[in-house]
Formats: structure tokens, C-alpha cells, sequence
């Protein structure tokens, strides 16, 4: 019995043991010191963009096929031979889109090219102009002054509505913030103000009360066109080009990626994103577009051509002061090249909103480039461009102020009228 008993003990340990070793992992082999490791997936790169492409921006308003206000006005047969135009010389239109990629480092444009706007939101821009587009294939982008819609306090019956705006938008065309009432945005400046019960006043506002308004133009107008057609807006039109640096941050900190004046100049790889310049078309200045088509024809973007580097106007000493505001309209315009180093004397170009390229003389000792102004300057903000090269480079500033021959406040641009 108890010989039995040891024995079937016996036999459950080692029955035991048995399963206990079955199910003991078997250990993986040991990997040798010249086995291949798995490979990695890299993440996809940045494309190399092309630093030396340039483009042009044009800013239309109204088309009529008879003009009244040739400030804002052109007709339509104009607007298409001018596209037809850029399509006869090569220039390709991008959209407003491709040319904020590129300027990320995220893909290419073409070395020339142009992009076409259109400010305020008239219904010509729906019923004429876009049309044309359609013909030559070309897109578009808008700039929507929120009060100005159909149905708002501005809007009249040529404004443009929120249906023709969502149609638009369903068809790819890009639109983009135009302020709320479209006025100065500057503080101190008079603009018109609507009160209880609808009457329009005219009033300066500082501190707090501008403070609250002026979130509303910049900001304002922004949640707005995102809340009723759904879209993400990240481009700014300064109305009339008058803005300063407390304009800039609180766009920037609306989340607007660049800003849009009317000071017009071809857009490069170094041109600041809160100061792209856009050439206004109007039926009383009909050189504008065919200057700007020559200049980015006979501008350095293609390859092998030199790099351009902006440099701030502060570093150049120039006069008048960039955002200051002179008494006269026929200013000294000056600027000090001394900081940049071996100035090309035949390279030295200013530029002068309204007039154009202008004979400005240039010292090599001192490095100091000045021009008399002998042309009055009609508009209430002058933009200045001036470019040299230096070595293989290629440096260019520019720089606004403001026009006030009365001497009083800072010039007043009219505010928006409703659009009848």
C-alpha cells in the first residue's frame, strides 16, 4: 500500500515537471552583431522652392460699362483685355493660396506670375468679372467689407450677397477680410459711426471706445465671413492702405497670415507678410497695370538670379520716417545705403507711388540716395520702394507716409458710402 502510494507521488512530480518545461517559452535566437536593423520611414520633407520667383498683385473694384468714379471703376471691356493680356505676355495667375504655400517653403509658383483681387464686394465683381475669369480659366480672390454685404448697414443694391458669396466660394474662388465698415483704422482718425436708431455720426475715437471698435473691423469681420460661409479666413486688405503697428498685431493675433495694402510692388521670397503691396486699377491711372506687367517682366526672379533681401526702412535713415505724416506735397525723399555695404550706382532704383520710377541721385561717398519731389503728390499716402544691388546681392526697402498740406490732423481717407 504504501508502496503504491510513493508511487503515484513519483509519478504526479514528474508529470509535473513535464507540463511546467512544455510550457517554458522557448527563447527567441539571439541576433548577430552584423543583422540588418528594420528599416526607418522617414517623414516626407519640405519641397526646395524656387527663392527667385516673383509675382504681381492687382486690385480691382467696381465693373462698369460707364465710368463715374474712375478712382474705383473700370469696364469690362478693359478688365478682360487686360487678362487676355497676361495671358499674350506668359504670366500665369495663381491663387491666393498657392502664393501663401509657397511663401511657407511649401511649393512652387511659377517664376512670373500674377494674382487678381477684388476689393469691397460689388456685384459686378459676381455678374461681370467673374465670368471673364471663368474664360480665360483664371482663379480669384475676395476682399469682403462685412457692413457693405446686401442686407447690412452699407449694403445697397450693387453690393454683392452672402448667396453669391457662398456660390463663389463652392466654385473654389478664395475670400478673405476686408474690415467691417471699411475706414481708417488708425486711432485719432475720424471716422463715421453708427448710432441708436441707425444715424451715422462723424467722431474720433481713442482709448477703450476704440479699442472695442477696432476689434471689430479687424476681428470682427473675420468671425463673421467664417460663421456664414463656413470657410477659414487668413488674409487682411487694409482699407486704403492706412494702418500701423497696433493694426498689425491685433491682426496677427486674429490669426491672419498676411495683410494687403494698395502700394503696389512685386511680391519675392523675403517681402514681409504684413505689408504685400497690390497694384490698384483704375480707369484714371491706366499705366498702373502695364507697369507692373513690365516689372515682373524685367524683374530678377527666374534662375541663376541674385537673391533679394528686404531690409527694414528704420536701418536706412529715411525721410520722411516710414508712418509719419509730412506738411507738404513736394517732400525730400531720403535714404542712407551706407549699412549695406559696395553699392552698384547704375542699380540704385526709387520708386514713387503715383509717379512711378523717378530720377533720384545717389552719392557713393556717403551712400545717400535723395530725390526732390517736383510732381505733386495728389494721394493722402505716399509709398516709397527703393532697390540697389550690392556685390550679388540685390536689397530692397520701401516705406509709407502720410500727405497733410493743412497742416492740421493726420489726413482722413473718406469712409465707405452704402453701395447704392
Amino acid at each position: 500500500m504504501r508502496t503504491r502510494f510513493f508511487s503515484l507521488l513519483y509519478l504526479y512530480a514528474a508529470l509535473t515537471c513535464t507540463i511546467a518545461f512544455a510550457a517554458k517559452p522557448t527563447p527567441a535566437p539571439k541576433t548577430s552583431a552584423s543583422a540588418t536593423p528594420a528599416p526607418t520611414v522617414s517623414k516626407p520633407s519640405k519641397p526646395v522652392v524656387d527663392q527667385t520667383a516673383q509675382t504681381i498683385i492687382y486690385c480691382y473694384h467696381r465693373l462698369v460699362d460707364k465710368v463715374r468714379y474712375p478712382g474705383t471703376e473700370i469696364t469690362p471691356a478693359v478688365f478682360e483685355a487686360q487678362m487676355k493680356e497676361l495671358k499674350d505676355r506668359g504670366i500665369t495667375v495663381i491663387g491666393m493660396q498657392d502664393l501663401l504655400a509657397w511663401k511657407r517653403g511649401e511649393k512652387n509658383i511659377p517664376p512670373r506670375c500674377a494674382v487678381i483681387t477684388f476689393d469691397d464686394g460689388w456685384k459686378s465683381q459676381y455678374e461681370v468679372a467673374w465670368p471673364i475669369m471663368k474664360k480665360f480659366g483664371y482663379t480669384f480672390t475676395m476682399f469682403i467689407y462685412t457692413e457693405g454685404v446686401a442686407g447690412a448697414s452699407l449694403g445697397g443694391g450693387q453690393a454683392i450677397t452672402w448667396e453669391m458669396l457662398a456660390n463663389m466660394r463652392d466654385n473654389g474662388i478664395d475670400i478673405e477680410a476686408h474690415s467691417a465698415t471699411h475706414q481708417d483704422l488708425r486711432e485719432g482718425h475720424t471716422i463715421m459711426v453708427a448710432e441708436p436708431g441707425g444715424k451715422r455720426t462723424k467722431k474720433k475715437l481713442t482709448g477703450p471706445e476704440y479699442e472695442q471698435w477696432i476689434q471689430n473691423e479687424v476681428v470682427g469681420c473675420k468671425t463673421l465671413l467664417e460663421q456664414r460661409l463656413g470657410i477659414k479666413v487668413n488674409c487682411f486688405a487694409v482699407p486704403f492702405g492706412s494702418y500701423n503697428e497696433h493694426v498689425k498685431e491685433i491682426a496677427r493675433n486674429a490669426g491672419y497670415e498676411a495683410m494687403f495694402t494698395v502700394y503696389g510692388q512685386p511680391i519675392g521670397w523675403t517681402s514681409p507678410m504684413d505689408a504685400l503691396g497690390r497694384y490698384a486699377i483704375e480707369a484714371n491711372k491706366p499705366k498702373v497695370f502695364e507697369d507692373a506687367v513690365k516689372m515682373i517682366a524685367t524683374s530678377s526672379g527666374g534662375p541663376g538670379a541674385p537673391a533679394v533681401a528686404a531690409v527694414g526702412a528704420e536701418n536706412l535713415q529715411v525721410e520722411p520716417a516710414d508712418g509719419s505724416t509730412v506738411r507738404s506735397a513736394l517732400p525730400l525723399i531720403k535714404a542712407n545705403l551706407s549699412q549695406i555695404g559696395q553699392i552698384d550706382p547704375a542699380s540704385v532704383q526709387l520708386r514713387i507711388s503715383g509717379l512711378g520710377l523717378v530720377p533720384a541721385s545717389f552719392d557713393p561717398k556717403t551712400g545717400t540716395v535723395s530725390y526732390q519731389v517736383t510732381q505733386k503728390l495728389r494721394e493722402k499716402n505716399c509709398t516709397v520702394i527703393l532697390s540697389a544691388k550690392s556685390g550679388d546681392k540685390k536689397v530692397e526697402t520701401h516705406w509709407t507716409f502720410g500727405i497733410d498740406e493743412a497742416g492740421a490732423a493726420p489726413a482722413v481717407t473718406p469712409a465707405a458710402t452704402p453701395k447704392k
